[in-house]
């Protein structure tokens, strides 16, 4: 009865062993698969940081090409202002020389040659 007893309780002891064995073998392969999975995440966070960087650099990048644009235009806008004025300037006086000139000529102006050539028809 003894000897059953010991084989008995050796059996139980060998069983216990191996089941912490099992036991440590899942700790074991839980651990690797967190510290891959940590290891995974931080990869993540790295190239969406990465991104995100890229992002704003893009975007201060097209921010700065837009206001040299806009100044550039800015500037073209003030140089064709100049001309401008100079034309309007220019049809102003021209317009107002036209107008002088009609009133000086008076009636031997285009309307009275016009009035004159359709005596001759007549």
């Amino acid at each position: 009865m003894e000897l059953q007893a010991q084989h008995r309780l050796a059996q139980t002891q060998q069983d216990r062993d191996r089941e912490v064995e099992r036991l440590r073998d899942l700790q074991r392969k839980s651990i690797l698969e967190m510290k891959k999975d940590h290891k995974d995440q931080v990869q993540r966070l790295k190239r969406l940081k990465d991104e995100e960087i890229d992002a704003v650099t893009s975007a201060t990048s097209q921010t700065r090409s837009l206001t040299v644009v806009i100044e550039q235009m800015e500037h073209f806008s003030h140089r064709l202002g100049d001309p401008l004025s100079r034309v309007e300037s220019t049809h102003e006086n021209t317009a107002q020389g036209l107008e002088q000139g009609a009133r000086d000529a008076g009636p031997s102006g285009p309307a009275a040659e016009g009035h004159g050539r359709g005596e001759n028809k007549a």
